[in-house]
């Protein structure tokens, strides 16, 4: 079926004012952010990034289960919770932001407190948290 060049430029011309009818959207350039949120989205960026490179993902040997934890000192000692660690067993690997994966252990468990130690091997400069004085933080820091 061929429709006659008439209807085609006919609906055409309607498209055309019915889009410019529509109200504009405005683009990133056109809008005015505030210059401290734009900071304060910074800020977060420079958190994520410092803090993800001590950030572990945490698997069973057969790479079931799993959780996260972070690495708190340079020799391989991490921190996670006991429901994380315990379904995993003894043994575990663990994966890191460079994209590596190392052997963990179980040093330590607090089942009531949902508290974890693990040691990691394979290096003896692992990326660490800063951790922060508990007396000082607020909530959300």
């Amino acid at each position: 079926m061929k429709l006659p060049r008439a209807k085609i430029v006919a609906f055409g011309f309607w498209l055309a004012m019915l889009l410019a009818a529509l109200p504009r959207v405005a683009s990133a350039d056109d809008l005015q952010i505030d210059k401290a949120v734009l900071q304060a989205e910074q800020d977060r960026i420079a958190a994520v990034k410092k803090a993800s490179a001590s950030v572990l993902a945490i698997f069973a040997a057969g790479g079931q289960g799993g959780g996260s934890g972070v690495v708190i000192s340079p020799d391989g000692y991490a921190l996670t919770n006991f429901h994380v660690a315990k379904p995993c067993g003894t043994f575990m690997k663990c994966g890191m932001d460079d994209g590596k994966l190392y052997d963990g252990v179980i040093v330590g468990l607090d089942p009531v407190g949902d508290v974890a130690m693990i040691k990691l091997y394979g290096r003896d400069d692992f990326p660490t948290a800063e951790i922060a004085d508990s007396d000082k933080v607020q909530v959300g820091d």
